[in-house]
Parts: C-alpha cells; structure tokens; sequence
C-alpha cells in the first residue's frame, strides 16, 4: 500500500499511509508512519547494546553492511534500500523457495495460528469458541467466525480478566509472529481487519478493549498484555517484521478502539517494550546469532546454571594426549530479556533451570519450529525434536506443528526420543494432516504434520488425542504403539494394523471429523532394501 491509497495523520501530525500490510511498501509505510527513532528503538539488540544481524548471507550480493554479521542499520533498510526487507509473502517464488529447503521455514496460515491459539484459551476457559468458532467456508478453506458478545471469564481464582492479559505467552522461532499478532495472513497475505484477528496479543488487547472505559485506561492495560508477550527469531530480517507487527496491532487496536492514532510517547513505552519482548536468538544456545565458528557461550550475568563440560571427541588432541596452546575463542553473550514484574532484565537460559519455578516461566508456549537442518554434503537433519525438548522446560503448557513421522516411531528422529514422546502421559495430539500441504501449500512433508499439546501439570496416559478434530480418543488405538513387524528385531518401519475408535457418545468436541486414512507409509532411503518384507501399502481402513 503506498501513501495514495490510503492517509491518516500521526501523532507527530504528518500525513501517511495507514496501514503496512505485506507488499513491497511494507517497510516503506513504516518508515513514512514513524519517525527514525523508533526505527532505531526496533532495531535495537538488548542483550549487545548494539542492532540486531541479519544472522545468514541472503544478501550478501548486496554489497558491504549485508554479510551475516553486519548489523541491520537504518541506512541499509530505508531510502534506496526501502524495498530490502520484506514479508515472506512478498519476496520472489525462488526466494522464499529457498529459505524452505535451506532452513525449514514454513509460514503458519492465520485458521492454523487460530486453531493452535483457541486450544491454549480452552485450557484457560473450560470451554471453547470463546474468542470465535472455527468453521469451514463454501470453497473447503479453513475459516472462523468471532464471537460478538463480550467475553466471559471463569470464576475460578486466578482466571479473571487482568490475569489473563497479564499471563505470559511465548511463541518460539517466532517469524513474523503470526501466533501472537495477525494483521495478515502470513501464507496469503490477506489483510485481517482488528476484530476478526486471532493472535494471542490480539486476544489480550480484545479483552483489554472490552473492560476499560478509558483511553488512558486502556493504554495501561494494553502495555500489560504487551509485556505479557513474547517471541524469538534467529534471522534478522524476520525478526524486524515480527517488531514492526507487535507494534503496529498494538496501535491499531487502539485507533480501532478509540478513533484516534496513538501518540508519541504512547509509541515509545511500546516500542521499547517490544524490542526486549521479541529477541534474536539462536535456539540451540540460547545465545546471540553468529556466523563465526568455534565461538564460546557466556553468560553476561552470571546467573546461569552450570552445565557439564564437553566430552572430548577422539579427534580432540587433548584428549590423545597432545598439548598445544590455543589461541582464545570469540564469545557470544546468552540471550538476555526483561522481568516487567522484577523490573530487571535477565538471561534467558535461566527459564531452563531447574531451581526456576513454574510460577517464573511462561503461561504458554506456542508456535511452529523449523523442522529440519540442511547441511551441504548430508543428508537433512531433523532439529524440531530438539525445538520440543526445549519449549518444554520453560512452560508447562506446550502446542506446537511438526513433522509427525515420530508418532510412527519413523523417520530421523531417534527411536528412543520417538518412544519417549509416545510413551509421555502429559502429551495429547490435537491434529494430525496425513498431507502436509493441507496446512502448508506447495509443501511435502513425508508422514505429515501434527499438532501436539503438552500440559505437565495434567496426564492423560500415554499419547491421548486431544479430540475435537480427528474423532479419535486414542494414539495407541490408531498405532498400536508402532510396532515393529513380528520376526523382525527393532525394524525401522512401524505397521499399522487397524484404527480403533471409541464409541460415538464418548468421541470428545464439537464436531469429529472423519478419522484420517493413510494411503500408505513413505521409507527413508535407508528403509527402502526393507520394503519388500515389511510394507507394500499399508492402508488404515
């Protein structure tokens, strides 16, 4: 959208563009809307002091300031270089092709963000289609309608209104935070209007909307919900999107609500707020991005539990018993973001230990990981399993999307990891797609795709559906417990011998669908010399 299309005045009183959603004026109507120092503020890395990186080489044919490393500055964003930055939905076929295949980047449909989104409310509410009711259009597209009346809260102690705002949401390799904030639809681009939106901020920001009656009120209460939201990326250009996202529906909400556009120091506290709330991490370390190898980790406040040292590899001369002087590592400061209720910034890792308390960590974690690792010269490495491992020591509710081979006991992931997660009497399945692409277009990802919720607080025996879209009550029932064919010890494929379905009075939901039927189980490579005694087609009938 550029500024003919449509104007509004801001708080400075320039006219501009009003709105930015995905296109190749995205960065542009920003930076028309606001003013550099805002800019400046989403740039910001809090844990460096420094900008945040652009953290891979896309754009290094772009010329000096563009390598992984240089920082994301206002120069190389803006003027000549506006259109540099854009939304996924925007760049070249071939781009966004490429940033599939080399970091398993696949973008979450707004139905999916609001589905995932109404299975956490449904934890806090008891009941479902609180904030809307998911509904299929005409055409078979995956839509919902928002509920008109206001929402109501339960009466249980500690489910009230202002807790509810105030409870902290995660949504890990966050994008362009299409779980927290919808402004558009990151696979369509469709621009979603204030009230029919379904991030998890938008649903903070409704209730806010709803149980104030003054603006003054409500831009406290709406800063609340906003430092009870968060979300990390490790590409720099993402994580700027995801920024400028927050931000803009925190303003949007309140021109909707009030008429009027938010002003400059309104702007401020929230800008500021968001450039500690959605951080630049690499979620393996937990540490600040980079693209220099053989870097050590520290921990900038010394708060971090110690780990166990490195085991030496056989190649390590050390460990052969030879010595030699080495020159000191680059380091890499952990990632470090802010306690609102403290008031003090801290280190993100020390959500991960063991002396932390639930009542310290997250609400709820939500969102889609990258499911695999491309390494030139290997073979693809599944990393989802470990994106899993990790959201589940910093919140004890869980849902995310991942590849769904593990539920099979198939695929790359390892068998003992596999088993563990089947075996997990805190774990339901809440969806399962047998074709990836019914979620993510154009996409192909053997054995599909399920969203799996954990609550460590609940158990529901070992691998229990959560229900309300699959019609079926048990894994094991569907499974078997992937057993391997008899005669045949530890093989790697799992056969599937029949789906068992509950009696139709106790099938949870709303509405069951169909029970879904695999056509047959796709091998690894490593499985096809099998094939011939294990499986042809294995249908469930």
């Amino acid at each position: 959208m550029t500024e003919a299309d449509s104007e509004t005045v801001t708080a400075e009183g320039s006219t501009c563009a009003a709105v930015s959603f995905p296109g190749s004026g995205f960065m542009e109507a920003f930076a028309h809307r606001y003013s550099l120092s805002i800019l400046e503020t989403l740039l910001c890395d809090r844990t460096t002091g420094r900008n945040i990186i652009w953290a891979d080489n896309e754009y290094e044919a772009l010329g000096d300031g563009y390598m992984g490393d240089d920082e994301i500055t206002i120069e190389k964003i803006t003027g000549p270089n506006v259109n540099v930055i854009r939304p996924r939905i925007a760049k070249a076929v071939e781009q966004q092709s490429l940033r599939t295949k080399s970091r398993a980047e696949v973008f979450s449909p707004a139905w999916l963000c609001n589905q995932m989104n109404n299975d956490l409310d449904e934890v806090w509410f008891g009941r479902r289609d609180v904030f809307n009711t998911e509904t299929v259009a005409e055409d078979g597209a995956n839509t919902w309608v928002s509920t008109n009346e206001p929402i109501a809260f339960p009466k249980s102690k500690g489910h009230g209104w202002h807790a509810y705002v105030e409870a902290p949401r995660l949504e890990i390799t966050c994008g362009e935070a299409p779980f927290v904030c919808s402004r558009y639809d990151a696979v369509t681009g469709g621009e979603l209007p204030v009230s029919e939106r379904v991030g998890f901020l938008d649903r903070k920001l409704r209730v806010v909307t709803e149980k104030t009656k003054t603006r003054k009120e409500w831009v406290r209460r709406a800063l609340d919900a906003l430092r009870a939201s968060y979300g990390f990326e490790y590409q720099g250009d993402n994580l700027l999107i995801a920024r400028i996202n927050v931000l803009e529906t925190f303003a949007e909400h309140l021109r909707d609500r009030w008429g009027s556009d938010i002003e400059q120091d309104e702007l401020e506290q929230a800008a500021w707020i968001v450039s500690w709330n959605f951080w630049q991490m690499n979620g393996f370390t937990d540490a600040v991005p980079t693209n220099k190898m053989d870097v050590d980790v520290v921990s900038t406040f010394g708060t971090v539990e110690e780990t166990e040292p490195a085991q030496p590899s056989l190649f390590d001369g050390a460990f052969l018993g030879e010595t030699k002087d080495e020159e000191p590592k680059e380091t890499v400061p952990l990632c470090v973001i802010y306690d609102w209720q403290d008031g003090e910034p801290f280190e993100f890792a020390v959500l991960k230990g063991k002396a932390t308390t639930m009542e310290k960590k997250f609400f709820a974690v939500i969102g889609n990981p990258p499911y695999q690792e491309t390494v030139e010269g290997t073979s693809d490495k599944p990393i989802y399993n470990f994106f899993m491992d990790e959201a589940y020591k910093v919140s004890e509710r869980t849902e995310l999307i991942t590849p769904a081979r593990f539920l099979f006991n198939a695929g790359k992931t390892p068998k003992d990891w596999n088993r563990k997660m089947l075996d997990d009497p805190h774990l339901k399945v809440a969806d399962y797609q047998q074709k990836s692409d019914a979620v993510f277009p154009n996409t192909d990802i053997k054995g599909g795709v399920a969203v799996t919720y954990r609550d460590f607080s609940a158990e529901w025996g070992c691998g229990r559906f959560l229900g309300p879209r699959l019609g079926v009550s048990k894994l094991p029932a569907v499974l078997h417990r992937a057993q391997p064919l008899e005669g045949l010890l530890d093989a790697p494929v799992p056969i599937v011998h029949e789906v068992g379905l509950e009696p139709p009075h106790e099938l949870p939901g709303r509405h069951a669908l169909p029970v879904p039927v695999a056509e047959e189980l796709v091998l690894e490579a490593a499985e096809e010399a099998l094939a011939g005694r294990v499986v042809r087609a294995a249908a469930l009938r």
